[in-house]
């Protein structure tokens, strides 16, 4: 009798040896796995005996656990990213605060926008610094992420103090930018009661999602997952810095 493991077909086809049942086994269990998942169903499994099934079970469930976790990891991530808003040239837009304050961050340009973490950051011996601003905003309809650079982000803070008691969850704003190098005009234009305050938890954790970072623990302070982040950008900085210097040497020995 051959043995029955659920959704599972198992034939004779080959009879266990000596000499070969094992590696025939191996065979049989790779061209399973690589055959795409909607084929599989139709796929024939060979067993040469009692261990080898046990392998093969013990073998498809480790395989089972790392598709679940890969599953489980794009999920988490997907749902953690909110649109990110940015004006571009000539363009306007109103949006609905859902803070009271930004969330300010430190970044260097290599292309794209990377995390400084301010102390022992390789980057800062070879780019600028930049500062962006982030405020969780309603925009069309849908939760999103405002950035400013520091002299749009200050101007905005400056109107609604002077004129609103400062920045607050539930002010419409409306934002407009006429020129390349010209900083974000803002200009409040309406106030909606009874609008929903983002935490700053939730808030550092969708931010960090546009830079591809873990969000915060469930158990975890504000503070500690600063601490966390800080660590992993400083790490993922000192290896870009190490193959920027790697690349400038190459450049100068050639022009040499």
């Amino acid at each position: 009798m051959w043995p029955s493991l659920p959704n599972l077909t198992f034939l004779p086809l080959f009879r266990p040896t000596s000499c070969g049942g094992e590696q025939r086994l191996s065979f049989a269990f790779r061209s399973v796995l690589a055959v795409p998942f909607r084929r599989r169903c139709s796929c024939v499994v060979v067993v040469a005996d009692d261990y080898a099934v046990a392998r093969f079970t013990s073998l498809r469930k480790q395989r089972y656990e790392r598709m679940n976790m890969v599953f489980s990891a794009e999920q988490v991530s997907g749902g953690s990213r909110w649109p990110l808003v940015r004006i571009s040239v000539g363009g306007t837009c109103e949006v609905v605060s859902l803070s009271g304050r930004f969330l300010p961050l430190s970044v260097h340009w290599i292309g794209q926008s990377v995390v400084c973490p301010g102390s022992d950051c390789e980057l800062c011996e070879l780019l600028p610094i930049r500062g962006l601003f982030f405020l969780p905003v309603m925009c069309m309809g849908r939760t999103s992420i405002l950035e400013l650079a520091a002299q749009s982000s200050a101007h905005l803070e400056m109107h609604c103090k002077l004129l609103h008691g400062g920045l607050q969850p539930g002010l419409v704003i409306r934002l407009s930018r006429t020129g390349r190098k010209v900083p974000i005009h803002s200009e409040v234009i309406d106030r909606r009661p009874g609008v929903a305050l983002v935490p700053s938890t939730v808030l550092a954790s969708r931010v960090a999602a546009l830079f591809h970072l873990p969000p915060i623990g469930v158990d975890q302070t504000i503070e500690a997952y600063e601490l966390r982040l800080m660590s992993m950008v400083r790490n993922r900085n000192k290896i870009i810095a190490a193959r920027m210097r790697a690349g400038k040497k190459g450049v100068e020995l050639q022009v040499d």
